[in-house]
């Protein structure tokens, strides 16, 4: 099959990682995969991961001239399936398959509510002909959109790669080393993370600990401003945008993501399979994955008293860090790799390409 991924980000993120695992997946089972998106660095990592990309603008869902220049591709590379990632890809990927005789399957990684809106019934019920979750948490929002068939979605949780046997676990000589990598934007509550770190270092005075952001965004510098008004910018470390997140979770004593508007995160993924345990927001779609107090520990964000508690007990108590690092990992080398992602993805494509989908 010819496939297309759409991606418009500026910037590297989980939908972008996972369009690049996928992609390369699913080329490595025989597929002929290309690649469109607007940024140098999402180009630069399609050359990395030696798929075959073109530049196109996608500057906004009424940008004719990347309508047209996504038209010209399908036709030259023989696209049989297209797969945007983001909202404006949706509707340029979308119009151009329709236009093309492709078939599209979107792929969304959030929990969205969508109101009957003309724009969502002609995207998601007319123009989308699959439509790929990471979570049965987002298929159940979805599914509840009366213009959307129900047979369209499928959940295909994320791959991560993992190493063959479980990483020893950093020395737990000082500094203890809190850790999150992700955007540095409002929809990954940073700003909530670094305020709960503040009051964990208050509560506990003693302890020698820093927390570390891997991650660029715009809220940056509002964040260091931040961190700066609550006298723990010495505490913080803001590493930027990474390209070693594996070596830094090497390094790392505990994960952490509080972020209430995800599938499931592929950072967290990622710390599981390198033997971090993991502290996450206690939501839908975190609970289908993580099982509290055995593969990661949970926490209700709207309590947010109940969050320092949590990371002194994880802080405390290595013998638990232990027991949820060791369970998690073999969890996800047992249940999320990227060969069976690929393979489920492979699935569903020759189900939407033969009309089986409904």
């Amino acid at each position: 099959m010819n496939i297309l991924f759409i991606n418009s980000s500026d910037s590297w993120g989980g939908t972008e990682k996972w369009v690049m695992m996928a992609a390369a997946e699913l080329r490595n089972r025989g597929h002929s995969v290309h690649y469109c998106g607007r940024s140098q660095v999402m180009l630069e990592k399609a050359r990395l991961f030696n798929i075959p990309s073109t530049r196109v603008l996608l500057r906004n869902e009424g940008d004719l001239l990347s309508l047209l220049q996504l038209r010209e591709i399908i036709r030259r590379h023989k696209i049989e399936m297209v797969i945007p990632t983001k909202v404006r890809d949706y509707w340029l990927g979308g119009l151009a398959a329709k236009s093309t005789g492709a078939k599209c399957v979107i792929r969304l990684g959030i929990l969205r509510t969508l109101k009957s809106r003309f724009k969502h019934r002609f995207v998601y019920g007319r123009l989308a002909d699959g439509i790929i979750v990471n979570t049965a948490a987002i298929a159940e929002g979805l599914a509840a959109s009366p213009f959307i068939n129900p047979e369209k979605i499928r959940v295909i949780y994320n791959g991560v790669p993992a190493p063959d046997s479980l990483p020893e676990e950093f020395p737990p000589a000082p500094p203890f080393r809190f850790f999150f990598a992700g955007s540095l934007t409002k929809r990954k509550n940073v700003r909530l993370l670094i305020e709960i770190f503040h009051k964990f270092c208050a509560e506990n005075p003693d302890s020698d600990c820093r927390l570390q952001l891997a991650g660029d965004g715009p809220q940056r510098s509002d964040l260091q401003q931040l961190a700066g008004s609550l006298q723990i910018e010495k505490q913080i470390v803001f590493l930027g945008h990474r390209d070693d997140v594996p070596q830094l979770l090497q390094q790392a004593h505990l994960f952490l993501f509080l972020s209430a508007n995800e599938g499931f995160p592929n950072a967290a993924f990622e710390a599981m399979a390198h033997g971090v345990p993991v502290l996450l927001a206690d939501m839908a779609g975190y609970r289908e994955i993580v099982t509290h107090g055995e593969t990661g520990w949970l926490v209700d964000v709207q309590h947010k008293s109940e969050i320092p508690a949590a990371m002194k007990k994880l802080f405390a108590e290595e013998p638990l860090r232990q027991k949820l690092r060791q369970q998690a990992f073999q969890m996800v080398k047992d249940k999320f790799s990227p060969e069976m992602m690929a393979e489920r993805m492979e699935q569903f494509l020759k189900e939407v390409f033969r009309g089986k989908n409904g």
